[in-house]
């Protein structure tokens, strides 16, 4: 069963917080009395400016400021190295071909199919350079709204798990190709490309996953409005 690559965001919070956790170590075992990197002696004063308030530290004083500051950084650097190493888990725990509930919900309520794998769909759509390096297209949703026949599914490219949102077009329409984009802009999530061609628009995204349903149809609605807001501005006013 294949399994999802962990997220790149994921290695960075776990990477920066090793990094971090190890800065406080070095920090707490070297520098302790040190101040601005010099290191104190007996009868040192250490000057500091922080937000406009100046601080004077004996050697001491210093001391166990440096190691305060020291074991906020091991802290620190603990708890991100934690949140990337359950979020790396998170990532890879999850089968990008497995079905899901949200769709499998809507086709039994709304009577659309569900296909669990369709190596066909992507074949159709290879003139999309997303879709050139994805094998088949999971957890497929195709149904109907407000007239237009739409398609959810997940893909694969560069090795990373999307999920796009297409809606087709009536009928061909180079016009509405060239109207489209110069439009599409400002997508809010999950939406964050939307491409155009005279059969259909499609939107895609990061992996989608929804406990409530109606949150898959959110994008299938937005490009369904686009669709109807060409057909609204072609059609002559009387």
């Amino acid at each position: 069963m294949a399994k999802r690559r962990a997220d790149r965001r994921s290695w960075f919070i776990l990477l920066t917080g090793i990094a971090i956790l190890i800065l406080g170590a070095v920090s707490l075992a070297a520098g302790s009395n040190s101040c601005g990197g010099s290191k104190m002696s007996e009868g040192d004063t250490c000057i500091t400016y922080r937000d406009g308030q100046r601080s004077v530290e004996d050697a001491e004083g210093q001391r166990t400021v440096n190691q305060s500051e020291a074991g906020a950084l091991i802290g620190l650097g603990a708890l991100m190295a934690l949140l990337g190493g359950f979020l790396i888990r998170g990532d890879r725990g999850t089968d990008p071909s497995a079905p899901v509930t949200d769709r499998l919900e809507l086709a039994r309520r709304e009577g659309w199919q569900f296909t669990e794998v369709d190596a066909e769909l992507v074949d159709t759509l290879r003139h999309h350079l997303r879709f050139e390096s994805s094998p088949a297209a999971w957890s497929v949703l195709r149904g109907t709204h407000d007239g237009l026949r739409f398609v959810i599914f997940d893909y694969t490219w560069i090795g990373k798990t999307f999920t796009a949102w297409l809606v087709h077009l009536p009928e061909p329409s180079p016009e509405f190709a060239r109207w489209a984009t110069s439009t599409t802009s400002g997508w809010r999530k999950p939406l964050t490309d939307v491409v155009v061609d005279e059969r259909a628009v499609i939107g895609s995204g990061p992996v989608f996953r929804a406990k409530d349903p109606e949150r898959v149809l959110k994008p299938i609605r937005s490009l369904t409005e686009l669709v109807r807001r060409y057909e609204r501005s072609a059609t002559p006013r009387r």
